[in-house]
């Protein structure tokens, strides 16, 4: 670490122990003094030399004898020292002794007696509030003093904490004590710097390294991958799903959204999310190459209570924290196998919730046009045909296999993109028939995917004398399974396409069509049931 002897203005390099130190927060012009100018003549002339000269100044009249600015510190031509710099920013204004906030747009006002308000009015007015790398240069430091142009103080954070707070967002504790940014939600954390800019697009992730505690290479370059690596480091540390938080620009209603914000002015809403105090949630997730995927999610059903089919049924995956005592959640809708895509969905009044079996999902983390075109277009699913003036009274399933790829909300089997690819549903009479004993196995399958749009479509009926065939606990059957059994049961071409079958006491009998489902054509399978 460089810091520049308040006596001699000469930079000194440190190693294992600093010294104190006081440091410099301010904003940028274009007569900043560079680590190679100020090494060569550090008793120049001009704004920047000027504001170092203060600074050291107020340094000395501490009793301190060295002091860190920033432009004249670091030697940005090596990208190894800066990158070491960004990492460290955080620790290196925690560790002043003192922070000097210079604001170079502020005047303090010439009468001897001002109100409250005027003086917040002048505060919330200086650019220094409105740039990114100056929010942890205002948490990190314990002790930090306000000068205005004429390096005039204006006061100290913890007198000024009231007003600073109001503008910034940032909570008065987290002010007056930096280690209290881990009991503050990642999304309130963000939304600190949702209105905050800076000169590169990368450096709105890399100043916000210390409020979330973690370090990475810098890439300038890369532009807003940055906030994505960000968060990426975020979740590696923290299992807060407040960073799924954020409210998307498009709010077109059935709009898919990306699972991660582009950057943190998305978060803007998010000024007073807040964590539970007991975590309700007990779920893990990660990024991988399939998505971000949750183990054990805190994932339920929805129902609009309005009784019509403008709101539909969804999926909510709860995040653990509250707005204004409201739980926020993501709306998801189910697309694959354990596949789920977030959406943007008309707000409804539910009217009940329940719990889903889903152990495993994974949720699309972005949405590329690509993805977008095969969300839209995708026609491998089943859909199940409910009559609720026939069917449900008559029928009701008992369990699908394999469980992932059943939509409990859309009475859907939803497939991969393998030819072949099976499922079957167990299926018994409703109890109040008094023949609940009476059950049966629809095998389904798919193929010609790919060729045929949707794809041709098998099914086979299989008789309970058959159900040991199925009956195979503990494990989820494979299709290769699934068209094994049925073959014992069908012919040696495979799936018989048995639409018929005759049980104690009815005859059921499949019938499929091929009907429009979400505007795409899809397979429908529906049960019909007749008392022998």
């Amino acid at each position: 670490m460089r810091l520049i002897n308040t006596n001699t203005l000469k930079l000194e390099e440190f190693h294992g122990t600093i010294p104190e130190y006081a440091i410099l927060s301010h904003t940028w012009t274009s007569e900043e003094v560079s680590f190679e100018a100020f090494t060569t003549n550090p008793t120049g002339t001009g704004q920047g030399y000027n504001k170092i000269a203060a600074a050291c100044g107020r340094a000395r009249s501490q009793g301190l004898g060295y002091c860190w600015v920033d432009t004249c510190c670091i030697a940005k031509s090596s990208s190894a020292e800066l990158s070491e710099a960004i990492n460290s920013m955080f620790a290196w204004y925690k560790q002043a002794k003192v922070c000097f906030v210079y604001l170079a747009d502020f005047n303090w006002p010439s009468k001897t007696s001002f109100s409250w308000n005027e003086l917040v009015a002048h505060l919330e007015k200086c650019r220094w509030f409105t740039r990114g790398w100056c929010l942890q240069e205002l948490i990190a430091p314990k002790k930090l003093i306000f000068f205005d142009v004429k390096w005039w103080d204006v006061g100290h954070k913890d007198t000024l904490g009231y007003a600073i707070s109001k503008i910034t967002g940032v909570p008065g504790p987290v002010l007056q004590d930096s280690n209290g940014l881990s009991a503050c939600s990642v999304a309130e954390r963000m939304s600190w710097a949702s209105n905050r800019q800076t000169t590169r697009v990368e450096d709105v992730a890399y100043s916000l390294l210390g409020l979330f505690d973690v370090a990475m290479p810098m890439l300038y370059g890369e532009g807003e991958k940055a906030f994505m690596r960000l968060q990426e480091e975020i979740i590696k540390r923290s299992n807060d799903l407040s960073i799924f938080a954020w409210e998307p620009d498009d709010q077109q209603e059935n709009a898919y959204v990306d699972m991660f914000a582009p950057s943190p002015r998305y978060f803007a809403s998010c000024r007073n999310a807040r964590n539970a105090v007991v975590a309700l949630s007990t779920s893990q997730f990660t990024l991988t190459n399939s998505g971000v995927h949750f183990t054990d999610p805190d994932l339920v059903t929805t129902r609009p209570s309005d009784g019509t089919t403008t709101t539909s049924p969804a999926y909510r995956l709860l995040l653990g924290c509250y707005q204004k005592s409201e739980q926020m959640y993501l709306d998801l809708n189910k697309v694959g196998p354990g596949v789920f895509v977030r959406r943007v969905l008309p707000a409804a009044t539910v009217t009940r919730s329940l719990w889903t079996a889903e152990q495993n999902i994974s949720i699309i983390p972005k949405i590329t046009p690509e993805i977008r075109q095969r969300l839209e277009k995708s026609t491998l699913c089943i859909k199940i045909q409910q009559d609720t003036t026939v069917n449900l009274s008559h029928w009701m399933i008992r369990g699908v296999e394999p469980r992932q790829a059943w939509d409990e909300l859309q009475w859907r089997i939803l497939f991969g993109g393998a030819n072949g690819s099976a499922s079957y549903l167990k299926i018994s009479p409703n109890p109040s028939s008094g023949q609940s004993a009476d059950v049966f196995i629809a095998v389904l399958r798919l193929f010609e995917i790919g060729s045929s749009d949707p794809p041709k479509l098998d099914v086979c009926l299989v008789h309970p004398d058959n159900w040991a065939i199925f009956d195979l606990p503990g494990r989820a059957l494979r299709t290769t399974t699934i068209l094994a059994a049925a073959q014992q049961v069908g012919n040696e071409d495979g799936l018989p396409g048995c639409l018929e079958l005759d049980l104690s006491k009815y005859k059921i009998t499949a019938k499929t069509e091929v009907k429009p489902y979400n505007g795409k054509p899809v397979n429908w399978v529906s049960f019909d049931w007749k008392r022998r």
